[in-house]
């Protein structure tokens, strides 16, 4: 059942797997490397927060926001609080950006 919405860009009712991007065609998976750069907080993920972030084209606040909101409580050293803080930062900032521009 579709809910109408007044949301120009409305989620899939359901995840496609894989991931597809902004034209519909599934990107390819990048080879990851071997060892992760500053940590591996990321190794135990299925996907890698970069891989979401290509496939639905994210620009560069929904992106720190999903990655933000994918490492609380994952990164070492981090507080799961705090990191879900820095995701809400990103998000307030794409909807202050969206109601500018409406």
């Amino acid at each position: 059942m579709t809910i109408p919405t007044n949301d120009p860009n409305p989620m899939p009712e359901k995840p496609q797997n894989p991931p597809r991007g902004p034209s519909g065609v599934t990107p390819p998976r990048r080879q990851l490397p071997e060892k992760q750069i500053g940590g591996d907080h990321y190794e135990q993920m299925p996907i890698m927060p970069f891989q979401i972030i290509d496939a639905f084209g994210l620009d560069f606040y929904g992106g720190n926001a999903l990655k933000y909101l994918l490492r609380a409580g994952r990164k070492p050293g981090t507080d799961r609080v705090e990191e879900l803080k820095k995701a809400r930062h990103y998000l307030d900032e794409m909807i202050d950006r969206a109601e500018q521009d409406t």
